[in-house]
């Protein structure tokens, strides 16, 4: 397909028009009513009996809880670098391949979509981003990255031609979306401008009679992240392997958190 600087914009069609959104109600709303629950309840167990006499029993499950869910993060975190290390000093990538083949598997129809958004955010924090999927073993293979700017980020054009300019050799696909405002029932912010970019992205595969996802040639898998998000190398290898020994309808339910580490 030709070239284009970036996906048009355009209101969104009538078949992929979004629901309506509530302007007052939100899941973050229920965490913020369990926070406020948990915060208060000094107050208000002290006022019922039988909980005020439940009081210790209370907090020590809640504390309990607490604790369970950060064990079980850091066992997970554990588990998956001591995984990418191993694939990080593993160098014999066909012998990987040969063995997955022996066992009737292979990962040569997957491919992936990366998306990526930008603001008012440096440029160089995405470049950063960018550089590391570009390092992916794959990258020219099967990886298509979009990149969903705001209408209003500051210097869009020029921040277009530089990205296209450096990026346009390194993906099987290179995408710029520009998410325009006042979209019905849309709400201003980075998740609404992912998942304009994100539809667009797809119109845009599906479209590429040469891409194969229109005829189900594929298997695409969609991963997000922000500007300013490193991805260790080999990380989408190892993202194909836990996808691969999937059994097909666990394949479709299965949602991937990568372990996360913050800089100071």
């Amino acid at each position: 397909m030709p070239e284009k600087p970036y996906a048009p914009i355009s209101k969104y069609c009538a078949e992929c028009q979004p629901k309506p959104a509530n302007k007052y109600l939100r899941w973050n709303l229920l965490f913020a009513i369990i926070i406020a629950t948990l915060l208060t309840s000094p107050v208000w167990m002290a006022l019922i009996p039988v909980l005020r006499r439940a009081s210790m029993e209370f907090i020590i499950a809640v504390l309990a809880a607490i604790q369970f869910m950060w064990f079980m993060a850091t066992v997970n975190a554990i588990r998956y670098v001591l995984k990418l290390r191993r694939e990080f000093v593993c160098n014999d990538c066909l012998k990987n391949e040969r063995d997955l083949e022996s066992t009737g598997k292979s990962t040569d129809q997957i491919k992936h979509l990366i998306g990526l958004t930008l603001y008012k955010e440096p440029l160089e924090l995405l470049i950063r981003t960018t550089d590391s999927l570009a390092r992916q073993t794959k990258a020219k293979k099967s990886l298509s990255v979009f990149i969903g700017l705001e209408e209003g980020t500051p210097d869009k054009e020029n921040k277009i031609v530089q990205l296209r300019e450096r990026y346009k050799s390194q993906f099987e696909r290179f995408i710029i979306t520009v998410h325009p405002r006042d979209l019905c029932g849309d709400i201003a912010g980075k998740c609404s401008n992912l998942n304009y970019a994100a539809r667009k992205a797809i119109d845009f595969l599906s479209a590429d009679p040469e891409y194969g996802l229109s005829d189900g040639r594929v298997e695409l898998l969609v991963t997000t992240g922000d500007c300013d998000s490193i991805f260790p190398p080999k990380y989408f290898d190892c993202l194909e392997k836990d996808y691969i020994w999937l059994n097909e309808e666990d394949r479709h339910r299965t949602v991937w958190q990568s372990p996360l580490f913050y800089s100071m």
